[in-house]
């Protein structure tokens, strides 16, 4: 409501330099990529991406980031023979990060609908794959999901539903151009530079 003001938590205009990550992995040039990034959580849309990779052949999950949860997601990797298919990475410093993000053919943004806070999110990632150019997989959610269908960066899914996610990652993958097109005209309005002036604006009536 008025006078209120939203400033999101976007990165900061960046020149990206991809570094790949496939032969960090082990992985042969060209395999496509379905990245996560970010803190490793229960909710985040992680274990039913685990499932859908392995309904895409060619496809890995490369898991970059840190958190409680990760010991117990890299058990269930190993029980399920799942070592080929989803790989762990990092952490990445921060000033690093897009520019491996910009490795992946996808980017998870499946956040689990599991709270009012998860509901209405607006996470860090989905702006990051814009700014390196990954089409995005979101949440069907108000903040998530809103976010993806106007700007037409990638798709919107269940994010627990791991065949919509890999039909979806299929769809992105057959032709990922114009989800990298929009995620270059999105980029341009999400970003610090363009929130910050609205926190600078709040500032000045403030005197």
């Amino acid at each position: 409501p008025d006078p209120a003001v939203a400033v999101i938590n976007t990165p900061e205009s960046t020149e990206v330099v991809p570094r790949d990550l496939r032969p960090e992995l082990g992985l042969a040039p060209g395999t496509p990529l379905m990245l996560y990034q970010g803190s490793i959580q229960e909710n985040r849309g992680i274990e039913p991406a685990i499932d859908a990779v392995e309904r895409l052949d060619d496809v890995v999950l490369v898991i970059v980031g840190y958190g409680y949860y990760r010991d117990a997601l890299e058990e269930m990797v190993a029980r399920r023979n799942l070592g080929d298919k989803v790989r762990f990475f990092g952490p990445i410093p921060n000033h690093e990060l897009l520019h491996w993000t910009a490795s992946a053919d996808v980017g998870l943004c499946n956040i689990v609908n599991a709270s009012l806070s998860y509901y209405t999110t607006l996470p860090n990632k989905l702006f990051e794959y814009m700014m390196a150019e990954v089409p995005v997989l979101g949440s069907d959610s108000p903040g998530i999901g809103r976010v993806v269908a106007e700007t037409g960066v990638g798709e919107v899914i269940d994010p627990v539903d791991p065949e919509a996610i890999a039909a979806a990652t299929r769809k992105i993958l057959a032709d990922p151009e114009p989800y990298r097109a929009a995620c270059r005209r999105a980029r341009n309005r999400y970003n610090w530079q363009v929130e910050s002036e609205k926190l600078l604006s709040v500032y000045e009536r403030l005197k």
